[in-house]
């Protein structure tokens, strides 16, 4: 950014808007330019290189280190972390950095974390009995529709205790969900994933159904919720 000591305010290469100088920011963008270029390359990474629904953002891995720094490689303002950046590059092995292949980079990183992780497997899901396959990128107890609908259910709750309803979804901040108690952690038997799952009440598939309804999504998901319900319902008379 455009530096003004005078008037203590900085100006952005990407918008041209001014704001406040920042000491420690050591980048020519601004903060809402930096965090736009970076959603942009997550949303990359979380659907087409990780192949996952967006909206499931808490769930998946962060954006990749070294992606962070080369999507906004060329904003740097401070020369000596420019050329820590630049003497990075060109000693790194893989030219792919020095070229900004960020998507090959991407999926490279996409690997790594299919190797490092827990070894991939079917699975039962925790909540809705169905299969899935548990990974490095995917160690959940739960499959990434139940996941989605937990999500929608926490935005849901926390609307409530707002005083908000439904229609203010995506429009009042919510606090990211909290998503370790969903993770399989070293000593947890995947065996016994799906077979002491609690059962789905109609209260809980109404709000399924009402989202559904809502988004114009999860179609399949809130069929298999009513009929749980319905089950669940006969089985207590």
């Amino acid at each position: 950014m455009v530096q003004n000591e005078n008037l203590g305010r900085i100006k952005c290469e990407n918008c041209g808007r001014t704001d406040a100088l920042d000491p420690k920011w050591k980048y020519n963008i601004c903060k809402n330019c930096a965090s736009e270029k970076i959603d942009e390359v997550f949303r990359v990474w979380a659907t087409e290189i990780l192949g996952f629904n967006e909206e499931l953002r808490e769930f998946l891995p962060q954006l990749p280190r070294d992606l962070f720094f080369l999507t906004l490689k060329d904003y740097i303002s401070d020369n000596e972390l420019k050329q820590k950046v630049d003497n990075a590059l060109k000693s790194h092995p893989d030219t792919r950095y020095s070229s900004m292949d960020l998507k090959q980079i991407a999926k490279d990183e996409k690997e790594k974390l299919l190797t490092a992780g827990i070894p991939s497997q079917k699975v039962a899901c925790d909540e809705c009995n169905s299969y899935y396959d548990i990974n490095g990128i995917w160690p959940y107890k739960i499959c990434q529709k139940c996941a989605l609908n937990e999500k929608y259910k926490w935005e849901d709750l926390w609307l409530s205790e707002l005083g908000y309803d439904e229609e203010f979804s995506g429009i009042i901040p919510t606090p990211p969900i909290d998503i370790k108690k969903y993770r399989i952690d070293s000593t947890f038997n995947t065996e016994s994933l799906g077979r002491s799952k609690t059962p789905m009440t109609k209260e809980a598939a109404s709000r399924i159904q009402s989202h559904a309804d809502k988004t114009e999504t999860n179609q399949d998901f809130k069929a298999r919720a009513m009929s749980a319900a319905s089950k669940s319902s006969q089985k207590k008379k």
